[in-house]
């Protein structure tokens, strides 16, 4: 049975992720195909997620403090495993050998000897 763990939005992390490569909330958005707001909104939703704060906002280009720092050093593989979860469900789901059940009147069972 697996144990209850907090949980990151994939969206968001996108966004931190995007940030932090970037250095630019602007920038990101751009890439990302959002608003300006909405990285904000999804940046903020993962700080308030993690209970940390990501990013040294004083400083500008944006930066990713300490914290920010090794989430973004993991956030890579968790996002790249997830785009790789996403793509192989759905493929296993088209390609799933049909199964088929064979059912028998017990009139056609052979008697007990």
């Amino acid at each position: 049975m697996r144990t209850s763990i907090n949980g990151v939005d994939l969206r968001a992390l996108q966004a931190f992720v995007a940030v932090c490569e970037t250095k630019s909330m602007t920038e990101a958005a751009r890439v990302l195909g959002v608003t300006q707001s909405a990285i904000g909104q999804l940046t903020t939703t993962l700080e308030r997620e993690q209970g940390v704060s990501l990013f040294n906002r004083d400083l500008r280009p944006v930066r990713p403090n300490a914290a920010g720092r090794i989430l973004f050093e993991q956030a890579g593989a968790l996002l790249e495993h997830a785009q790789t979860v996403a793509f192989n469900v759905p493929a296993a789901a088209k390609t799933s050998v049909a199964s088929l059940r064979i059912g028998c009147v017990d009139s056609y069972r052979r008697p007990a000897p």
